[in-house]
């Protein structure tokens, strides 16, 4: 087995660009975006072959620019750079995409997103700030803890390295 995503699995459902993916944290689930639609596949852990779950999620959006799990595998969060918003997306236990919904709006670009190991806080980054949002764990709501306002320059993508305790 390689571990190469098949092209031919992926233009099947109607991938042209494959612009960000990211791992279910205990789940062989991979979600994939193209911009538009967030499509949840299971992946073969023999093979790395990965087979489109029956659930393909449009966000309303043509400018997807980056997704994160929390943790606890139940919110996906996608960010959409154009409307300037941040979706959430509930995941089933099984690791399918359940619900949508806008987590945040008004942000200016956000171009990536990711969750802290403990699912506590998650971060955003876009065109003129980073900023970091408390998650509440029993819905995925965000709350806004904290700015940094033109601080770090332009994000455009984001890393956590350790765990904040």
């Amino acid at each position: 087995s390689t571990g190469s995503i098949s092209t031919n699995t992926l233009e099947s459902v109607g991938f042209t660009t494959q612009n960000f993916i990211t791992p279910h944290p205990s789940l062989n689930i991979m979600y994939i975006c193209n911009n538009t639609t967030v499509y949840s596949f299971t992946m073969n852990t023999t093979t790395g072959v990965l087979t489109l779950q029956s659930n393909l999620i449009p966000v309303g959006s043509t400018t997807i620019r980056g997704l994160s799990v929390d943790a606890s595998g139940k919110f996906l969060y996608a960010a959409d750079s154009g409307a300037g918003r941040v979706h959430l997306l509930n995941l089933g236990s099984d690791g399918s995409i359940t619900t949508t919904a806008t987590a945040i709006t008004g942000l200016s670009s956000p171009v990536a997103v990711v969750t802290e190991p403990s699912s506590r806080f998650v971060f955003i980054g876009d065109s003129i700030n980073t900023k970091v949002y408390s998650i509440d764990t029993t819905n995925g709501a965000l709350t806004l803890i904290s700015s940094l306002a033109g601080a770090v320059g332009t994000a455009t993508s984001l890393a956590i390295a350790g765990y904040i305790q």
